[in-house]
């Protein structure tokens, strides 16, 4: 279940290739540590992870090589006593690695990668200059005065195809059309499609209402973000701010909302100035706070600076523009990846994790795309939804080895990530057919999905998917019990097939 991410810039440097991002084969670009490799190992495509760089010059900290003794006296950051007290780079990172409007810490002799303070951007990649830049436009991508091209909004540094044009969860889908009206289809047995009615749909219906800017579709509710930021919700009790259903969007109460993302029972809005509320069921803090179910939104305490926010089942996680994850509510599958199974609704960090770009949550597992195009899941794993080759639960990060993506969703037991080149893989439970690949087999290693090559969108719900591909429109398969697939029968398939009646 993806929620519809904020266009708003990560306001991020990676250090190798500025405000451009790194490609594909920088793979520890912008990371400083990272759950494979935390011993600070030696690597070979510039250093920047901390460990000794063999290229000679990229250590992606301040722009140059470790700086030699000069015997000045003054302890620099290159893993030599420069001081003479028999201690190597001591004293704070601000002055060892000192960046104006930003932060870098000093790992094995050299800077790290650094990232800029909340509403500044690096423009030319420089330690030198700094954070120069206030980013203040959302349309230029990371404040550098690059503007993204119409369909496309700015992720991570680089302009990348406009997100959650599609959104998928439970036995539903939806999508958001350019004019801000939305279509949705499948199970509508609380009213989730909007229309006013409660008949499961097998072809897509226009959901009442317009001037959609996002759209979220959860396991039973649904709620949307108008261009006024205003966020109005449907479906199931608790998520429309209700006890009963709601067959049509009614207003929850926040009206500068960003972005938002819809669990099972509940629902999170990211609202101007990078804060979070939460509403709706509260059996395992997935609110952020404690207490009982929740009507009205409520502000998560102690996070702040949040560039995406993403609901699982019972859990919930907001990504900063540090390039970090914090994580909190339902842990007994080790979902909130720090380290325990211990729930809890006090956020905290996932562990020996950073330079992350984007969150793939799903029932009672998680995902997070790097910066370098890796993809690294905790939590459940007993369908094999976490990509590593087993089906253990895991409660830290850990990588899914053979993905270079550029965008993941997941669904009740299965993952799924746009590869670099636009082919599509999935991995985990596949009894519907949702992984795509033509059977019916449930895998731990991820998979291809037939006949896509050029996608630019994935999402998916509890056991089917969907892509939006640049050739072939919008394509779903899996279960297709409720009319999830939106090919106007009620009858499943594991390879794509096309939606009807979308405009």
């Amino acid at each position: 279940m993806r929620p519809a991410p904020v266009s708003r810039p990560l306001l991020l440097v990676l250090a190798l290739a500025g405000c451009g991002g790194s490609g594909p084969n920088e793979t520890d670009a912008g990371r400083p540590l990272d759950a494979d490799d935390v011993d600070g190992g030696t690597v070979t495509d510039g250093g920047v992870d901390g460990g000794a760089a063999t290229d000679g010059g990229n250590d992606g900290g301040l722009g140059e090589d470790a700086a030699p003794d000069t015997g000045i006296g003054v302890e620099l950051c290159n893993g030599t006593d420069d001081d003479g007290d028999t201690l190597v780079d001591e004293g704070s990172a601000e002055a060892l690695c000192p960046v104006d409007h930003g932060a870098s810490t000093c790992m094995a002799g050299r800077c790290a990668p650094f990232t800029c303070d909340y509403g500044w951007a690096d423009c030319d990649g420089e330690a030198s200059t700094g954070c120069e830049e206030r980013a203040v436009d959302g349309d230029a991508c990371g404040g550098c005065a690059t503007t993204c091209e119409p369909g496309t909004t700015c992720a991570g540094g680089l302009c990348r195809p406009l997100p959650n044009q599609l959104s998928a969860g439970g036995d539903s889908t939806c999508i958001l059309r350019r004019d801000g009206s939305a279509m949705c289809w499948g199970d509508n047995g609380q009213g989730q499609l909007g229309d006013g009615t409660q008949t499961h749909r097998a072809a897509p219906v226009v959901v009442s209402g317009s001037g959609m800017a996002k759209i979220s579709i959860g396991e039973q509710g649904t709620c949307a973000v108008g261009t006024d930021g205003q966020v109005s919700c449907w479906g199931i009790h608790d998520v429309n701010g209700t006890d009963t259903e709601s067959t049509a969007p009614r207003p929850i109460g926040i009206d500068d909302a960003l972005q938002v993302s819809v669990g099972w029972l509940h629902a999170c809005a990211l609202r101007t100035g990078g804060v979070v509320s939460c509403w709706g069921a509260n059996a395992y803090g997935q609110l952020g706070v404690s207490g009982g179910t929740r009507l009205t939104p409520v502000e998560v305490p102690g996070v702040s600076d949040v560039v995406e926010v993403a609901c699982g089942f019972t859990f919930s996680c907001a990504l900063r523009s540090d390039w970090t994850v914090l994580c909190w509510g339902d842990n007994r599958k080790g979902q909130l990846g720090d380290g325990t199974f211990a729930g809890r609704a006090e956020p905290r960090p996932v562990a020996e994790l950073t330079g992350v770009t984007a969150l793939g949550l799903g029932q009672r597992h998680a995902c997070a795309l790097h910066s370098s195009g890796r993809v690294f899941c905790w939590g459940e794993g007993s369908s094999g939804q976490l990509g590593d080759g087993s089906t253990d639960d895991r409660h830290r990060a850990a990588l899914v080895p053979g993905v270079m993506a550029t965008s993941i969703d997941g669904g009740s037991g299965h993952e799924c990530a746009v590869l670099t080149g636009g082919g599509v893989r999935c991995w985990g439970r596949n009894d519907e057919g949702q992984l795509g690949d033509g059977t019916r087999e449930s895998t731990p290693t991820p998979v291809n999905v037939r006949d896509l090559d050029d996608t630019v969108e994935i999402v998916t719900g509890s056991h089917h998917s969907c892509a939006r591909s640049a050739s072939r429109g919008v394509v779903c398969w899996g279960s297709n019990r409720r009319g999830q697939l939106g090919t106007g029968d009620f009858t499943g398939t594991p390879a794509p097939a096309a939606v009807t009646g979308l405009p």
